[in-house]
């Protein structure tokens, strides 16, 4: 055997970046060439090792992570950022945020950090043991503590009193889930690293903890609980700024023969506008093991790859219309005005209403310009634009806000005004104005019970019919008492659109153009909400059940355009968004 065959059969030929060279060419090589060329990339491997802090090979997808990070501290150098990182299992979201964290509380004295996970076995095994890996090496020789110092650490118990603090006084602490939040000590931080499933509540509370010394809160996970309450804050409304390909999510033409792939979200905005969401793939991680990731999903559901190799969750297996999406379904307010202006002569309107004792009622308007075209223009109360102020009220905000019950808590917005039919017959013309309504609707069970008035016995419609505003009563199927009346099927019926053809362009699958026969204005967020979240698993009690009542009414009461030409084939209204 050759010096050069000796020296190559001790060296590691695995490494994803310090690639082996050709062993053909080293072979060629003089010995002693060969050696310096191996034992080079031997010390690089080994100072990784030794010292990732310094000398680790940085990812591709992390310097897309800290140019998101920048941009997020110049727009708002004051207050609390938020970076959020999804990713796919192995995609190397953690050890970033590991690296980040130590890096941070060494550039700055006095830094406070909390790291938190869901227990603290579950910290030991990935916070911890990562925030280890990156500590300067000179810090892991110091073991135990003295007037500032504090670094203490055991694979198995992790760091001593769940804490360590650096020489500079920087600290960083560990805290877990299962403890309340609410009764944490609250001292003031300047970066949270948050992985895996955090709650909502946590969210709330530590983003204040933040406030004061304008900190940053990096959450990582992998959203294996699919839909939930923390994945809704920031997932929902978000805008993709920059999308990818998912390589296991191949898209086929009628031959089988792949024609693309489904698009992924790489970065997106979220609807708050100090938060965006920097999604990891499995195979942005090349110490991982992609091909191992890849076989085990070949046989998944198109949902569980997105999850687990890109990040990505989808509503369907939470929410009850999963194809609606705010960049298909959502109008913006001057298309909605250029098709009102143009529909005028023709366009038709009706209300719904979903009365409720305790609460504020719910209603919205819908507009219909051809048969089976519906479009949901405005709704009360509404919150978030001008148009939804009311007078003596002001802005009600949210009609639903996220929670842990699967179909939110109660907003502002439900809490009773006081108002009495008159009041509500005032604010319908106020809104309406010149309007011309043709029908107005109003849940069945509510307005056709019988109460006793100094007259007699008389119905809430009798009494709407008095102040001069005439009802007529949904279908008796639209009293929404459970989900077999078939209006879920009808909603995701007029929702539906052929997910493989770009939205306004003609689909051979379907025969027609593109497009949902429902859309919604962009001026009804609470509509948009409810389309979004509502599951029906909290029956009665949903947070966001009154919107989705009236929306059902609306195809359990067959309620369509009547127009003249209503056998008069028309085109797309709406430009693609």
């Amino acid at each position: 055997m050759s010096p050069q065959a000796k020296f190559l059969c001790k060296v590691d030929p695995g490494h994803p970046f310090f690639i082996l060279p050709d062993l053909g060419k080293l072979e060629a090589l003089p010995p002693k060439q060969c050696e310096a060329i191996l034992q080079d990339r031997a010390d690089m491997i080994g100072l990784e090792k030794r010292d990732p802090l310094r000398c680790g090979v940085e990812l591709g997808i992390w310097k897309k992570a800290d140019e998101v990070r920048r941009a997020l501290r110049e727009r708002f150098p004051l207050g609390v950022i938020i970076e959020l990182n999804l990713g796919g299992n192995r995609s190397g979201k953690s050890k970033r945020a590991a690296k980040r964290v130590v890096e941070a509380c060494l550039a700055k004295a006095g830094s406070r950090w909390w790291c938190c996970d869901s227990t603290e076995a579950m910290s030991r095994s990935n916070q911890m043991r990562f925030i280890w890996e990156f500590l300067p090496p000179e810090y892991k020789r110091f073991s135990g503590r003295n007037a500032v110092t504090k670094i203490k650490y055991s694979l198995a118990d992790g760091f001593t009193e769940n804490m360590l603090v650096l020489p500079n006084a920087s600290e960083i602490t560990f805290k877990f889930y299962s403890m309340d939040v609410a009764t944490l000590p609250g001292p003031e931080l300047d970066g949270v690293w948050a992985d895996e499933l955090i709650p909502l509540p946590w969210v709330d509370v530590l983003t204040y903890r933040l406030t004061n010394r304008n900190g940053i809160f990096h959450i990582t996970f992998t959203p294996e609980e699919h839909w939930t309450e923390t994945v809704a804050r920031f997932v929902e409304g978000a805008v993709t700024i920059e999308e990818g390909e998912a390589e296991l999510c191949p898209r086929r033409d009628e031959k089988g023969t792949v024609v693309g792939y489904a698009p992924v979200p790489r970065v997106q905005q979220c609807a708050e506008r100090n938060a965006r969401i920097v999604y990891f793939h499995t195979q942005d991680n090349p110490y991982g093991n992609y091909p191992g990731m890849r076989h085990t999903l070949k046989d998944k559901g198109e949902e569980e790859i997105l999850m687990r190799a890109y990040g990505v969750v989808t509503k369907s297996a939470h929410c009850a219309f999963p194809l609606f999406k705010r960049e298909v379904h959502v109008v913006a307010q001057s298309a909605w005005k250029a098709l009102e202006e143009k529909e005028q002569k023709t366009l038709e309107r009706v209300m719904l209403v979903d009365p409720c004792s305790g609460r504020n009622w719910f209603m919205i308007w819908v507009a219909m310009y051809a048969r089976e075209r519906w479009v949901i223009y405005r709704e009360w109360p509404s919150y978030g634009h001008l148009g939804a102020y009311i007078p003596g009220q002001g802005d009600p905000g949210p009609w639903t806000v996220a929670s842990a019950a699967a179909d939110g808590a109660a907003g502002s917005a439900q809490k009773s005004f006081g108002f009495g039919l008159d009041r509500y017959r005032e604010e319908i013309e106020r809104l309406e104005g010149n309007e011309e309504v043709l029908e107005r609707w109003i849940d069945s069970r509510y307005a056709q019970a019988s109460t006793t008035a100094r007259e007699g016995v008389t119905t809430l419609i009798e009494q709407l019919e008095e102040i001069g505003m005439t009802f007529r009563a949904m279908t008796p199927e639209s009293r929404i008492l459970g989900v077999q009346d078939g209006s879920i099927d009808m909603i995701n019926s007029a929702l539906f659109y052929d997910t493989k053809e770009e939205v306004g362009k003609f689909s051979a699958s379907l025969g027609r153009l593109n497009e949902p026969s429902l859309r919604v204005v962009e001026t009804c967020p609470n509509v948009i909400y409810s389309l979004s979240h509502w599951s029906g698993k909290d029956g009665q009690r949903g947070a966001c059940k009154d919107p989705i009542d009236c929306v059902r009414g609306l195809f359990l009461s067959g309620i369509d355009f009547m127009g003249t030409d209503r056998f008069t084939w028309k085109g797309s209204v709406f430009a693609s968004r």
